[in-house]
């Protein structure tokens, strides 16, 4: 998994040194006749893709050194957290880690990895705010809601929810990734939290357990 997040990184900043060298002949074509130049190929809108590449890999970078050694960001035995850019675009979310558990699942309920996958992802962040005291409605002193920590990085770097506007300015991207950081620190910290983890695992354990019970292999 580590070798597949620093491919991730190389790919990134290879697209930064694209965006760069484009950028270099934009101005010269741009100065001798700026009609000739697209909107999206203009210095300015390639300046801010540069910005918004840069403050994807930052981010991604500090997530694999917060990793550290570890081959993945796990929340118990069952849930992993893990950063992507497929797509040059970042995400981070949940998923199921537990290889046991998971071709049980695809035998007896589900048949579908990705349908385990988006069902983690949809429901998971609910259960677990829940026990951190955070229902949406209200919330305990200092925590996320989990939903909404996960889809802060799905619009990372752009102005809007929608993905239609990209950031302007370096400040904005730089109030993201400090935003990203705090987001990442906090589930780094929940990850080290032996009684709580041990606690998920104890609810998610008997969740499985009724789940096989009424879905018992053929």
């Amino acid at each position: 998994m580590r070798s597949y997040h620093e491919r991730e990184i190389k790919k990134l900043k290879d697209t930064i040194k694209l965006y760069e060298s484009l950028k270099i002949e934009a101005e010269s074509i741009y100065t001798k006749n700026y009609e000739a130049v697209p909107y999206d190929l203009r210095p300015d809108a390639l300046e801010r893709k540069i910005m918004y590449y840069k403050a994807i890999t930052t981010v991604y970078e500090y997530f694999l050194d917060k990793l550290g050694e570890k081959e993945s960001l796990t929340l118990g035995k069952y849930i992993s957290a893990s950063m992507s850019a497929f797509d040059n675009t970042l995400s981070f979310n949940v998923y199921l880690v537990d290889g046991e558990t998971e071709s049980k699942l695809y035998n007896q309920v589900f048949g579908s990895h990705s349908g385990i996958n988006e069902f983690v992802q949809e429901h998971f962040p609910d259960i677990f705010s829940v026990i951190l005291g955070n229902t949406g409605y209200s919330h305990a002193l200092g925590c996320y809601n989990l939903n909404n920590a996960l889809n802060f990085f799905k619009s990372f770097g752009y102005r809007d929810y929608k993905r239609e506007s990209l950031c302007w300015a370096q400040k904005d991207f730089d109030k993201q990734i400090d935003t990203a950081k705090k987001i990442l620190d906090w589930f780094f910290r929940l990850s080290e939290d032996t009684e709580l983890m041990n606690d998920v695992d104890k609810v998610l354990t008997t969740y499985f357990e009724v789940v096989f019970k009424y879905n018992p292999e053929e």
